[in-house]
């Protein structure tokens, strides 16, 4: 019997069925892949975090967070073996690492806290005084801080607050405390009284850049680096 439709559709072979089939398998497996791959991504980077390349807070894991467990536990504040896992025992040891060395107690492993741990910073202290009658008098917070100077060959330059550098000057940078802040310094019987001139210093771990009249006066010249006390 003749047909009369004039578009007469065509069965597929059965090769050019089994030739779809299997395109349509190659992109199924295609997006499998990329979504294993994209899924794998975060576990990989976590994995190889360096302690210092990112903030370390409870339930993180990784590479990084055994790594501030092998340091508080050499300190002798994590009590417990490193897991690679912040829980609430690493939280609680850093906030005992942050008390100790006067900063800011939130249980966080933060860019402060992250670098007073890579620099050994020695643990500070706290004294109340012993006034008569109310109580005491809260005496200032004494501190052990990493110093550098500088001077020489930025003499005659306006510093960030305003003065002129010179050889007399009396002051020392820091990168927060307001310009004209008085700060003590001591090392080893000497002592220096400066206030906040300049901004900086940049070097990692160190936190105030003295004038060279106050190196000079703490005789810290010809060291470059110190620990010394701080107080304000």
């Amino acid at each position: 019997m003749p047909n009369d439709d004039p578009n007469p559709r065509i069965p597929a072979s059965r090769p050019d069925r089994i030739a779809g089939w299997a395109a349509a398998l190659g992109i199924l497996l295609v997006l499998v892949c990329v979504a294993s791959a994209g899924a794998s991504v975060g576990p990989t980077a976590t994995a190889t975090a360096r302690l210092g390349d990112r903030t370390l807070k409870q339930p993180m894991r990784g590479h990084d967070v055994r790594q501030l467990q092998n340091r508080l536990r050499r300190l002798g504040i994590l009590k417990v073996p490193a897991t690679g896992r912040f829980l609430s025992l690493t939280r609680s040891a850093v906030r005992k690492y942050q008390r100790t060395r006067c900063l800011a107690v939130d249980g966080v492993a933060g860019p402060s806290t992250l670098r007073a741990i890579s620099s050994n910073r020695r643990a500070c202290s706290s004294r109340r005084g012993a006034g008569g009658g109310g109580g005491g008098s809260r005496s200032p917070v004494r501190f052990s801080r990493t110093v550098t100077w500088y001077g020489p060959g930025w003499y005659g330059r306006r510093t960030a607050c305003g003065q002129k550098l010179t050889s007399r000057l009396m002051g020392t940078a820091h990168k927060t405390l307001p310009c004209g802040t008085v700060v003590h310094f001591r090392y080893k019987g000497r002592r220096a009284t400066a206030r906040v001139v300049d901004r900086g210093p940049y070097a990692r771990g160190v936190e105030y850049d003295l004038t060279w009249a106050v190196a000079r006066k703490l005789g810290v010249i010809s060291i470059g680096r110190a620990e010394v006390r701080a107080s304000r």
